[in-house]
């Protein structure tokens, strides 16, 4: 389905994957995600932080043929430069739409308490205020947010689920 390369035993392209300096990359995304046509390109990162902050862009991206067992639109895209494994599973995600003004809070920052996501920030030392997250944006390095958060807050990354029990549990008496 039109793959960026000509036909032919000796393109370059061709005989980077056969020796596996490139890898060849299904990517399916959700129904609805992504309006339009196909993205000028996609990032990929590892899941599960095994390696935080480390992502790759595949900029040489195509149409695939639907994918039986996965709802949604499917794509292929070339992976240079990459340690991903051979049918390792990775996050991938698309740019769309204008640039949005945000910041990253790591994952270890976030705690859940009330069916909400929160973080606490330092306002000054020793004082800690809990904002509310939105966790609808996750990236490797944590939680991509527009609001709660701004860039320069300290936010804390370790024991914050300690704060939040002490929080919870303030009007308890003294032990």
């Amino acid at each position: 389905m039109n793959p960026p390369w000509k036909a032919g035993e000796n393109n370059a392209t061709l005989q980077d994957l056969s020796a596996g300096r490139i890898k060849l990359v299904r990517v399916t995304f959700p129904l609805g995600a992504l309006a339009g046509g196909i993205p000028a390109s996609l990032r990929a990162a590892h899941i599960g932080g095994s390696k935080p902050n480390k992502s790759w862009k595949m900029s040489k991206v195509w149409d695939a043929p639907a994918d039986a067992n996965v709802p949604g639109r499917s794509f292929f895209a070339l992976l240079k430069g990459s340690d991903a494994g051979e049918g390792e599973r990775l996050l991938v995600w698309a740019p769309i739409g204008d640039s949005v003004a945000g910041v990253v809070v790591p994952e270890t920052a976030a705690v859940m308490s009330e069916a909400k996501y929160w973080c606490y920030i330092e306002k000054k030392p020793g004082t800690f205020q809990r904002s509310e997250i939105d966790t609808a944006r996750p990236v490797p390095e944590g939680y991509f947010v527009t609001e709660g958060v701004a860039a320069g807050d300290k936010v804390v990354t370790t024991a914050a689920g300690q704060l939040l029990a002490r929080e919870s549990n303030s009007g308890a008496e003294a032990e």
